[in-house]
């Protein structure tokens, strides 16, 4: 047989793309191009890619080439299951003025031109008689979406109302960004970290505090490419080689203490900053602490010095002291500091810790801490605040980040101008604090606040009745609210002690746009609609046109572009 040049490459061809496609497709897609039928979509979430197979308005079957990605087969159920909000729904004893049976679970549907006029009218009587000290706004963590996003649609159409309050700092580490860069300069816990292959090369000691990055890499704020898990298949490779000791300092059990098969230091709760300080006392005491980097790189030692010693108190920080508050045996605190000093250590810190009273003290402390063992700056030492969350510890791309839609509309005018009669905002976590004390002048990160009259609250993306650190204290003071609405598409615990609540749809019932890879900014995804939206839901931005409509700024909210087309 005799081959020709052309035979050879048809052949070659055929052979290797066919080899590609067997890498690239799932099987569910080779299924799509058995049945045409079938209809095969790639779609994201916060805990990861997936790829659905549809039949009509139906999802037969979703399959995820990611061992990290399993909470997806739960998420998706989102869009239809016995907690979805169905229709518009107003408290019944909303609607005879009375407040006393809020969270009783007592609603009555209504229709969607009824529930955007109650909205209205609630906005518009807090804006007209007592300003915008007088309405809050919350998103947290449900916002999703680059066009669709829960947040910014709702703040860009109640601005074209009038001016709103707005708060700072997210339940998961208000304490750490609040003190942080007034320590390093930096918020660190959000921040791009040193990439973990650094670790795997160059740490000898890897303390684990309150750190947990094998369970919290699973979810992100945007969609999780879960690149960092490589890296720490690699820090394991070497734990088990002998050349990394981890050790993990934490009131329970965790995922990562399990994977690493790190050493357990079960400390009690929120103790830490008097271990890290008994720590600190210890190097001192034993003159092992790295004397040029403190006197070239830290600024103020000398008091904390004092401090550790007792000068000023009378009570010396000793690890006796710390044994007596954390429960930790005297000589496991002395042989830890030890460690630190014959050892690369590296502090990888978590955020629980730091969600606390003085919850600052633990940031401040961590870093102290590092500070005396002398290694920031050097590969694999010195601390970290976030290796535990959004693919940190993977490189990251360069390239620019996709925008979301803005929160204002340039050149528009609101229809109220009123002043403030408060500071414009405060920290998200004092919210009872706000309502049981309108008026109030506090401190705040150096200067003083005072604290509005809250009348109406708007939920869109958040569940404060769950991420509060004093649940029963938050239902007493929202009692004290003339009006709540939640936006939502599950009957969340906010939703339940709300006055009137609104059903969106989940993003998989709506085109949209979302970035891929969170620190590592790897590409956007195109998340075309799986479903059609479930019984009476709405996506958030026709919720607000709605809503923009009743005070003529629906053309100033769409700007032209009525609907984003995937």
């Amino acid at each position: 047989m005799v081959l020709t040049r052309r035979d050879f490459l048809k052949k070659t061809c055929s052979v290797s793309t066919k080899a590609a496609l067997a890498i690239q497709l799932t099987p569910l897609a080779f299924a799509s191009q058995a049945d045409p039928n079938l209809r095969r979509v790639l779609t994201g979430s916060k805990f990861g890619t997936f790829e659905a197979e549809l039949n009509g308005n139906t999802i037969k079957e979703i399959t995820v080439d990611n061992i990290h990605s399993k909470m997806i087969y739960h998420a998706y159920k989102t869009i239809n299951n016995p907690s979805r909000i169905k229709t518009p729904m107003v408290r019944k004893g909303y609607l005879s003025g009375d407040n006393s049976d809020r969270g009783s679970n007592e609603f009555v549907p209504i229709s969607w031109e009824k529930a955007i006029d109650i909205l209205f009218k609630e906005i518009e009587n807090a804006q007209s008689q007592h300003g915008p000290s007088s309405i809050f706004p919350l998103s947290l963590w449900g916002m999703f979406g680059q066009f669709g996003n829960c947040g910014t649609a709702m703040q860009r159409a109640i601005n074209l109302h009038g001016k709103t309050m707005s708060s700072t700092g997210f339940y998961s580490f208000a304490a750490a960004e609040s003190i942080l860069p007034e320590i390093v300069g930096d918020i660190e816990v959000t921040s791009e970290q040193t990439t973990l292959n650094y670790v795997a090369e160059h740490t000898e000691l890897l303390i684990l505090w309150g750190c947990d990055p094998i369970k919290n890499l699973k979810i992100g704020f945007s969609v999780p490419d879960f690149s960092p898990y490589k890296y720490w298949q690699q820090i394991k490779q070497k734990i088990d080689q002998g050349k990394i000791e981890v050790i993990s300092i934490d009131p329970v059990t965790t995922d990562t203490q399990n994977y690493l098969n790190a050493k357990n230091i079960a400390i009690k709760p929120h103790t830490d900053t008097a271990l890290m300080l008994g720590l600190c006392y210890e190097l001192l005491e034993q003159e092992t602490y790295n004397k040029r980097f403190i006197e070239d790189y830290t600024d103020g030692h000398e008091e904390f010095f004092s401090y550790l010693l007792g000068e000023k108190d009378g009570v010396k920080k000793t690890a006796e002291w710390a044994s007596a508050i954390c429960g930790l045996p005297v000589t496991t605190i002395k042989s830890l500091a030890k460690k630190f000093t014959t050892k690369r250590t590296l502090l990888s810190s978590g955020w629980s810790a730091q969600r606390a009273e003085h919850g600052e003290h633990y940031c401040w402390s961590l870093v102290a801490l590092a500070s005396m063992i002398g290694e920031i700056g050097l590969p694999g030492g010195g601390f970290s605040f976030g290796y535990n969350a959004n693919d940190a510890g993977a490189a990251t791309s360069n390239g620019s980040r996709l925008g979301v839609m803005s929160a204002t509309v340039k050149d528009a005018s609101p229809k109220y101008d009123k002043p403030y009669t408060s500071t414009p905002y405060f920290p998200t976590s004092r919210m009872v604090d706000v309502i049981n004390n309108p008026g109030k002048v506090v401190p705040f990160k150096g200067k003083d606040i005072t604290y509005p009259d809250l009348k109406v609250f708007v939920v869109a993306g958040a569940n404060p009745l769950s991420t509060h650190q004093d649940v029963n204290q938050l239902k007493q003071a929202l009692n004290k609210l003339d009006f709540i609405a939640t936006i939502d598409c599950q009957w969340t615990a906010t939703c339940r002690f709300s006055d009137l609540v609104l059903p969106t749809t989940t993003v998989w019932e709506r085109d949209e746009l979302i970035p891929y890879g969170n620190a590592t900014n790897r590409g956007v995804i195109g998340m075309k609609k799986l479903v059609e939206p479930m019984y009476e839901s709405k996506d958030d931005y026709e919720i607000w046109r709605l809503f923009a409509a009743k005070f003529d700024r629906e053309n100033s909210l769409l700007k032209g572009k009525p609907k984003f087309s995937g």
